[in-house]
């Protein structure tokens, strides 16, 4: 009997495609997220930071060869715009489950 079943879900079974719904939704999940912390931005602003952090999800993955969470990449974000939360933040937290 086996003992344990994994599942690929690096695009092979299932499709993480960036579509504009997944965005417009992790995106709103972030606007949240800044906004339960104080921390205004533009949409201009926030598409960007958003894009950089895919970029640097990349990197880690590509040149650290390392994976990353939802929240290294929420928390990528927080950093850039100066918000510091701690580890068990429920803001956070709740963004990333969003996500």
């Amino acid at each position: 009997m086996p003992k344990a079943v994994s599942f690929d879900y690096w695009d092979t079974l299932y499709d993480g495609s960036t579509l504009p719904e997944r965005v417009a939704r992790r995106r709103a999940a972030i606007r949240r997220l800044l906004a339960d912390v104080g921390c205004a931005i533009g949409d201009e602003e926030l598409g960007a930071l958003y894009a950089a952090s895919g970029a640097e999800a990349e990197r880690w993955w590509r040149e650290e060869h390392r994976g990353y969470v939802t929240e290294d990449r929420i928390r990528w974000i927080l950093d850039r715009v100066g918000v510091e939360r701690p580890r068990d933040c429920e803001h956070v937290s709740r963004a990333a489950t969003e996500v």
